[in-house]
């Protein structure tokens, strides 16, 4: 495809552009080379060592590249290949150069004397240091030795020796570091830090010494390898400054237990010979060293004594191969050398300087990804490298499991069988045999029964607690008549972990004992044949002696006989009793059992007649169970239906699968969209499928031969794939990167089109063990869910219903993903078998549903209209549309529109279906079936009856099958009701299977008389639900009224809830019906209590409820939620943050969900979800009105509903933190009844808590009242306190002060509550306390700062003084007084005074609160609101003719002479400007006086000259100062006549808004200009008005010479852009001419010419000086103050004093387009005037506090 040969060209261009930038470096090398010096340096020895090593990984890179290169350019091979030679010789060339060059100068150096001439270094060897603990001190020790003290070696060379000896970690820990002198110090101490820690150290040695491999035989390499190893760590443990020499008694203890037994009995023989008593270390070091020496004489002795057959290059060969290494840990293992193993320098898979075996990124990879690596890399599976097969390597196996593959790909087989993600289960079989011995096996002769037609068979039966399962034979199984079950495949697992058998049913019957009353009922595993006869030969019973006293279980053990029954560990331990007796040595044992006396043991050969040997495989041992996987699977998706849809969230393969759908999804011109798949991992990873796809086939073809309408069937299906275009043959069977599907067939008997279905399969797994849905992305779910979909679908009068025919198979797949989509087929078996390829979206891929359901999506998205965009997006499921409306005629739109838009991708809508019969009066349609929402499997599903617009639940009968755990699952599985109409009643197969649950029964096991008998009551009555019809609208014909009603309820075993929607039409009917419902299955935990229950049902409710104001296109007027839990309500009335974390977590999300204020109290009567708590029975639920049209007080007036009135028996609230009870209690509770009953929210604990107040503080605005009451109120206590000392007359200082420290204790009991509380009762403060820090005491029930001053000679208020929270009103009060009080002191001040008795917590904020909230402050002030500087308006940013927009202004006035000679005198001349507001042209007139007629005459002679504007901006004449006091009553005077001439003449007169002169800025800026010209001209001469009018003549000319924008320094430049360009080359009444900007000036007539110059200048106009606008050069941004209307504001006024300005409240505020207000109306004593707003000054500024 052209896409791809465009990528190709660009990817060959870069390899080729890196490939030339590889040619450089090695030239520049070369010229390196060239200038080396004969006789060179250490450090350029050194440098170019370092060179080298990066030239040879540029060779390693150029290798890959040309590669690439090679692949890409394919056509032009042979030159690609010439290039590859020319390239590898240069490399060899200049490797070579390069490395002899350092042989011969390493030479020299080695040869010459360091203190010779120059200073010429010794060839220093030393091992590099990895970062390894062990190897520190001997690497810190040799280079300290041999470079860091040499002193005649410099500090940069010591660097670059540093730095070639570290590799790993250790060389990380200076890569940071510059190569140069000084950092060499820096580079050795930070090494030093690193690794010299002598604890790590001391740890090294001595995990090393305990970890030493015990030695399997006597050799003389593992000998001298346990001596060296422990010689050497001892040596540096000792140099740490262990005492390693008082350790010999341990350590020989130790390492005597590592000997082997020969050795081991060497030296117990020396001990015993020697006369020390405890031996030393030293000696046994000598005996293991001299016991090496004695076995290397006999080795070598030997080897000379063994005859020579071969060459001696030959023998050398052998001995080589058979040279073998200490592993790390003292293990041995074989490495052959005779093998060609290719060395690897560069790591195959990170392409790093590292083995493979050393990759982090590989040993990252789990167990498949590694198997997987190395299949595409061919490596060899031991040893990790290429160039040889696995069977032919000699390195040592794996060590764990000692099977011939490396140690990084062991698989453990318990996580292997735990982590398999195919649907076989395994059983892994086991056997008990050895070669000297028979093992005799227990068995027993039992009874076995069919539970169910009562047959019984004797037989014999295996014991075994080995197996994970009881078995039972086929024939066994067919002799009773046991019922089958089917299941999935198990498979039994023989020895070697190879597959013996497979298991596919299950059957329930009743094994019994022949000698007593104990039966058992079990499911059993049938399996073809168990064992064979057993025992395998028999047994002479002579020498056995068998006790005469006991009833043997199987009295015929001795004879072979059929194994019928294996009696696993899931039943042997039962079974098992305490007795056992012993029958003697090498003889069985005795067991008593409940079926008798089993024999089982070991018997010795002399009591067999052994014939021949037998193995009998018995046990079977179950690791995972698929069946389980599969419930477990099955599980979520059942609760998940159960869930109230939430919104989803995507995920970052999410976001990643959307991208990949954007960039690579394109539409043919036949509008169909063409998609590629998303891959998450690259397609390279998939292995062969070809061959299972091929087995899946034959299989396939079996099948035909079986059933041939199944293949007439299966052809026209392919055939039909293959006319519509949506397969094709591939032209090559097997193609490079493929991935084969299997296919199966699928019937569906409900189905209204097509009865067959071929299914493909994606997950069937290569042999890498990746499958193609492995490797794609899922996508998310972008459509809303089905409980959206059919909540909306209530809501419409009509419904329409339709589907898009073969929705997967409209959608085509990229040509490059197909070979990804290959199928086997073929018609005849006698044809070969065809290779084709799927070409569009295939059922049974991962992406395909999230693919097509995108493309759904993006047709919607390309919809103009918004409504059809909605119901493509949002009312299709998948490939169904189910949407609605209430008008016939939008009904039929909403068809035609939807059909056309999903036609133009190709996708054909059609089985429509809905209530309303003139939609298709224009179109042939045929009589459908009812629509089923559910699936087929259901066994009670949902479904429309369309003819009568009714919901029914279809159901199907429940198979009469024996009631275990698993069946009760399954068929709740096929309950479908996703609105929840059922769940009374749905609610009861979860409450049994919890019932099971809780009594801990197996999947296949019985089930107790109970709980048979509650479901079987369920079964026999859930036909009864078939005959229910729900009607589909849930609200009234033309609704004026609508309203949502949650119902929430629970009990011990469940809770729910139900929304009803109630809707009133225009003349008061009243229609209420059931909306949606939920049910949960409460959990059984001790700590779940019923409040807790019904919170959980009230959160359910809020979620519910907002999950359907979500889905609904009509949102109610309002939303009511009940509750018949008065503790759910009060909880709900608390504060969260003191209610327990369970209870605080819910509330606070159902108040994030829903409004406090409509929660209301249902009576427990009147509650319709009480059903649900409870179930219902299905034959009852049809008569339950409640549950259907909701409580009867809906269908009264409001004002009719239940109140919650009585609180008889409500005592404290549960679930409160530390709630503590006092004496106000009672008081509380009276407060909490009043605001439940009004819906209003109180804080619970506060009321409990705080104390109760004489007076409200916020009643008052002074602190001086406030504090003079409470001391009366004070004093009149006391005075009944005391009548024989009355405190009369004026409050004396004590009483003023004694009432401060009320206020204050008051003030902290409701500040610092806690803390007030612990300090009462003389207990610590807690660490997270605001005022820990102040150290605060209590002192006469008022809490004093501790402070730090105790010992200053301050006042003790000073020294301690009272704490308050500024936030509290009494310290609001206590600085505002204090602030009045000291003449209106600042912020600093005021804190400074307030700290001298109070000390408020955060009280430096109070205090610039305080002072910016202060009325008389603020007035002084005068800071007036600065707005940002607005947009322009558009007469200065749109093209147009000059003067269309005009500004005018008058200056002056100028002194002229009223004539010229003797008797002149002086009169008042003044200047009109008339300012064009898009070009800047300006237009000067003089005028005689300021009369209305002068200005008039004047405008004219401006009309007349520059043509008639459309538009006139000016003042309103009041912003002038009294300078120019006459021409501000001008034109207060006249601009009301002035506007009446204007419009008269078609002009549109403008005024600004008083005093707002920055509205002016154009013509304002135009005065002061014209101005700075005339008084430097006129300066103090006096003109005549014909001198002025010419210099305002010629002002004029030279404003209008002014360039627009910038100049530029170009002298190439056009000359600047000025105004006089737009005012000269049209008459003032002539019409706009054509553009001429795009043609040819040799084609035009003069006049075109002067016209196109004309508009090349509007032009220049828009781009250079339009774009000059953009920038704000001063209010850039607002001060953040917003006024609103009623605000109090200060009105600035010039040259008055702020004290002195107006008062007025904001009236109404003028936004501009940007939102911002720039203009109000002021009302004021005077009446309302208009005034910008930045000369109003807020009295009140808006302040944020901290």
């Amino acid at each position: 495809m052209p896409d791809s040969r465009e990528k190709s060209t660009e990817d060959l261009l870069k390899a080729n552009i890196k490939r030339s930038s590889i040619k450089g470096q090695i030239t520049k090398f070369k010229n390196y080379l060239d200038k080396l010096p004969k006789q060179p340096s250490n450090i350029e020895l050194t440098e170019l060592k370092l060179k080298l090593k990066k030239f040879e990984a540029i060779s390693l890179k150029f290798d890959d590249l040309q590669t690439e290169i090679e692949v890409l350019n394919s056509n032009s091979l042979d030159f690609e290949l010439e290039q590859r030679e020319v390239f590898e010789g240069d490399i060899i060339s200049v490797i070579a150069t390069v490395k002899n060059y350092l042989e011969i100068h390493d030479n020299d150096k080695r040869s010459c004397d360091i203190h010779g001439v120059g200073i010429k270094l010794p060839q220093i060897e030393i091992a590099k240091f990895d970062g390894a603990f062990f190897r520190w001190q001997e690497f810190r020790d040799t280079f300290e030795g041999m470079v860091h003290l040499n002193k005649a070696i410099s500090p940069i060379q010591k660097f670059y020796y540093l730095n070639s000896y570290l590799e790993g970690d250790a060389a990380r820990v200076i890569s940071n570091l510059e190569i140069c002198s000084e950092n060499y110090e820096i580079a050795w101490k930070l090494l030093n830090d690193r690794f010299n820690n002598k604890r790590l150290l001391i740890d090294q040695h001595l995990n090393s010494l305990c970890n030493i491999q015990p030695l399997s035989r006597e050799s003389e390499r593992s000998l001298r390898f346990l001596v060296d190893h422990v010689n050497k760590n001892l040596r540096a443990l000792s140099s740490l400054g262990l005492p390693t020499d008082e350790w010999d008694v341990l350590l020989i203890f130790t390492l005597s237990k590592k000997l082997d037994q020969r050795t081991l009995l060497k030296w117990e023989e020396l001990r015993n010979s020697s006369p020390d008593e405890i031996p030393s270390l030293t000696l046994f070091n000598n005996f293991l060293t001299d016991r090496a020496n004695v076995l290397a004489a006999m080795n070598r002795q030997h080897a000379n004594n063994k005859p020579s057959t071969s060459s001696p290059n030959i023998l050398s060969q052998s001995f080589k191969s058979n040279v073998t290494k200490p592993f790390p840990k003292g293990q041995l293992g074989l490495v052959s050398v005779e093998e060609s193993i290719v060395p690897i320098k560069n790591c195959l898979i990170c392409k790093d300087n590292h083995k493979i075996h050393e990759c982090p990124m590989f040993k990252s990879m789990d167990i498949t990804n590694k198997l997987s690596q190395v299949a595409i890399y061919k490596l060899c599976a031991i040893c990790l490298r290429p160039g040889h097969p696995t069977k032919k390597c000699r390195m040592a196996p794996c060590r764990i499991c000692k099977q011939k593959h490396n140690m990084l790909l062991h698989k453990d087989i318990q996580t292997e069988s735990t982590t398999a993600t195919t649907d076989i289960e395994h059983v892994t079989a086991l056997c008990n045999q050895t070669s000297s011995k028979q093992v005799l096996l227990s068995t027993a002769i039992i009874i076995v029964t069919n539970p169910v037609n009562h047959k019984s068979e004797k037989v014999r039966a295996l014991l075994d607690s080995g197996s994970q399962s009881t078995f039972i034979s086929k024939s066994l199984k067919e002799k009773l008549l046991l019922k089958s079950n089917r299941i999935n495949t198990i498979d039994i697992i023989g020895i070697g972990n190879s597959s013996a058998n497979q298991v596919k049913e299950s059957c329930i019957a009743q094994l019994g004992s022949l000698h007593g009353p104990y039966h058992v009922t079990l499911s059993c595993l049938v399996l073809e044949k168990l064992t064979g006869d057993m025992p395998s030969i028999p047994i002479d019973l002579s020498q056995l002696c068998l006790p005469a006293d006991i009833q043997l279980a199987d009295p015929s053990f001795d004879q072979p006989i059929p194994v019928e029954v294996l009696i696993g560990a899931d039943l042997f331990w039962d079974i098992l009793r305490p007795n056992q007796r012993n029958l003697g040595p090498n003889k069985p044992k005795l067991h008593s059992t409940q079926f008798g006396w089993i024999l089982a043991g070991s018997i010795n050969l002399n009591f067999i007649n052994l014939n021949k040997p037998s193995i009998q495989c018995i046990n079977a041992s179950i690791h995972t169970s698929s069946l389980e996987n599969e419930i477990h699977a099955f599980l979520p998706k059942f609760w998940e239906l159960e869930e109230v849809p939430k919104k989803t969230i995507l995920s970052e393969n999410d976001k990643l699968c959307e991208q990949h759908f954007l960039q690579n999804t394109v539409r043919l011109s036949s509008g169909r969209f063409i998609v590629r798949l998303p891959l998450k991992k690259s397609p390279y990873i998939l292995g062969d499928s070809f061959h299972a796809a091929k087995t899946r086939f034959l299989s396939l073809e079996k099948r035909f031969r079986k059933n041939p309408n199944l293949k007439i069937q299966y052809t026209q299906f392919i055939h039909e794939y293959e006319a519509l275009g949506h397969l094709s043959v591939s032209p090559v069977v097997i193609p490079d990167f493929n991935y084969f599907l299997c296919h199966h067939a699928v019937f569906n008997d409900d189905s209204e089109s097509t009865k067959l279905r071929v299914v493909f399969d994606g997950s069937n797994p290569t042999s890498s063990g990746y499958s193609l849905n492995d490797i794609l992305m899922v996508g998310p779910n972008i459509q809303d869910s089905i409980f959206s979909i059919l909540i909306r679908a209530r809501q419409y009068k009509y419904l329409l219903c339709g589907d898009i025919e073969k929705m997967y198979r409209q959608v085509m797949v990229d040509e490059r993903d197909r070979k990804l989509q290959l199928i086997l087929w073929r018609e005849e078996e006698s044809q070969p078998i065809k290779t084709l390829k799927l070409n569009t979206l295939t059922y049974g891929t991962a992406s395909a549903s999230y693919l097509s359901t995108r493309c759904l999506w993006q047709i919607g998205e390309e919809c103009e209209d918004q409504t059809i965009r909605t119901i493509i997006q949002k009312d299709f499921f998948v490939d169904d549309l189910v949407t609605g409306a209430n008008e016939e005629e939008s009904l039929l739109s909403i068809k035609n529109s939807v059909t056309t838009a999903l036609e133009s991708a190709g996708m054909n809508l059609r089985k429509f279906k809905s209530n309303c019969c003139s939609v298709f009066q224009n179109s042939p349609i045929e009589e459908q079936q009812n629509l089923i929402f559910s699936d087929s499997t259901n066994t009670l599903g949902l479904g429309w009856d369309y003819s009568k617009d009714n919901l029914f639940f279809p159901s199907k009968p429940i198979l009469n099958k024996p009631i275990t755990k698993r069946f009760i699952l399954s068929q709740s599985f096929k309950i479908y009701d996703p609105l929840g109409l059922l769940s009374p009643c749905v609610i009861i197969p979860k409450l049994i299977f919890q019932s099971i649950c809780n009594e801990e029964i197996g999947w296949d096991q019985p089930l107790s008389q109970p709980i048979s008998r509650e479901w079987q009551q369920f079964y026999e009555n859930i036909h009864c639900l078939t005959s229910l019809r729900v009607p589909r609208r849930a609200m009234c014909n033309k609704p004026v009224l609508v309203q949502l009603h949650s119902f929430s309820d629970a009990s011990e075993r469940a809770y729910g809830a139900a929304i009803y929607m109630r809707s009133i039409d225009k003349h008061g009917f009243v229609t209420v019906r059931l909306l949606c419902a939920k049910s949960k299955v409460a959990q059984r935990k001790p700590l779940i209590t019923i409040p807790r229950l019904e919170l959980c049902g009230a959160l359910l409710a809020a979620q519910l409820c907002r999950a359907v104001t979500d889905a609904i296109r009509y949102k109610p007027n309002s939303i009511t939620h009940w509750c018949d839990s008065s503790i759910v309500l009060c909880w709900l009335n608390a504060d969260s943050a003191k209610l327990k974390t369970f209870v605080a977590n819910r509330v606070g999300t159902i108040l994030e969900l829903t409004t406090l204020s409509n929660w209301r109290h249902v009576p427990t009567d009147s509650n319709p979800a009480d059903f649900i708590s409870r179930g219902v029975n299905p034959s009852q639920l049809e008569d339950l009105d409640l549950w259907w049209l909701g409580p009867k007080f809906l269908l009264k007036n409001e004002s009719e509903w239940p109140v919650l009135t009585q609180f008889e028996n409500f005592t404290d609230l549960p679930e409160i933190k530390n709630l503590q009870t006092n004496s106000k209690t009672k008081q509380t509770k009276s407060k909490i009844k009043q605001n439940l009953k009004n819906n209003k929210k109180i804080n619970i604990l506060t009321s409990l808590l705080q104390p109760k107040l004489i007076l409200d503080f916020n009643h008052y605005s002074s602190l001086n009242k406030l504090q003079r009451t409470i001391a009366h109120v004070k004093r009149f206590i006391y005075n009944l306190k005391n009548k024989n000392q009355l405190r009369v007359g004026p409050l004396t200082s004590d009483e003023l002060n004694e009432s401060f420290i009320y206020l204050c204790s008051v003030a902290q009991q409701q500040a610092f509550t806690d803390e007030f509380n612990l300090l009462s009762e003389q207990k610590p403060l807690r660490a997270n306390s605001r005022i820990l820090s102040l150290s605060p005491f209590l002192d006469k029930h008022v809490i004093r700062v501790g402070g730090r001053i105790e010992a200053s000679d301050y006042e003790y208020e000073k020294k301690h003084p009272i704490l308050l929270d500024a936030g509290h009103y009494l310290t609001k009060l206590i600085f505002e007084q204090q602030h009045i009080r000291n003449l209106h002191a600042g912020p600093q001040l005021l804190l400074a005074i307030v700290r001298e008795y109070v000390w408020p917590i955060n009280g430096r904020r109070l205090s610039r609160l305080t002072v910016r909230r202060c009325v008389r402050c603020t007035r002084v002030k005068g800071r007036t609101i600065i707005p940002k500087m607005g947009n322009l308006p558009v007469q200065r940013v749109t093209a147009d003719y000059p003067f269309i927009s005009v500004g005018v202004d008058i200056g002056g006035p100028f002194n002229i002479l009223n004539r010229k000679g003797r008797g002149a005198r002086l009169i008042k001349c003044y200047l009109c400007l008339f300012i064009c507001l898009r070009y800047k042209c300006i237009h000067l007139e003089a005028v005689s006086d300021l009369s209305k007629e002068a200005f008039m005459m004047t405008l004219r002679r401006f009309i007349s000259r520059r043509g008639r504007p459309a538009e006139i901006f000016s003042d309103n004449g009041r912003n002038f100062l009294a300078a120019s006091k006459d021409i501000s009553n001008f034109f207060k005077l006249h601009h009301e006549t002035f506007s009446d001439w204007a419009s008269k003449e078609g002009i549109k007169f403008n005024f600004i808004p008083p005093y707002a002169s920055h509205f002016a800025g154009v013509w304002e800026a135009g005065i002061k200009s014209a101005k700075y010209h005339i008084k430097r001209v006129m300066g103090n001469a006096h003109l005549t008005f014909e001198e002025i009018c010419t210099l305002f003549a010629q002002v004029e000319a030279v404003l209008n010479s002014r360039p627009l924008c910038p100049i530029s320094n170009s002298p190439d430049d056009f000359l600047p852009l000025s105004p006089g360009h737009f005012l000269v080359g049209r008459p003032l009444t002539a019409l706009p001419a054509p553009s001429l900007e795009n043609r040819f000036e040799n084609s035009l007539t003069r006049y075109n010419r002067l016209q196109k110059m004309f508009q090349h200048f509007w032009s220049r106009w828009q781009r250079e000086y339009i774009a000059e606008l953009q920038e704000r050069k001063k209010w850039k941004r607002s001060d953040g103050q917003h006024l609103t209307i009623g605000d109090l504001v200060i009105i600035h006024e010039d040259h008055t004093p702020p004290l002195c300005w107006r008062l007025g409240r904001i009236a109404k505020l003028f936004p501009g387009s940007d939102g911002i207000s720039r203009v109000a109306d002021v009302n004021t004593t005077r009446g309302c005037i208009r005034r910008p707003v930045v000369k109003l000054c807020p009295l009140h500024p808006i302040v944020t506090e901290a």
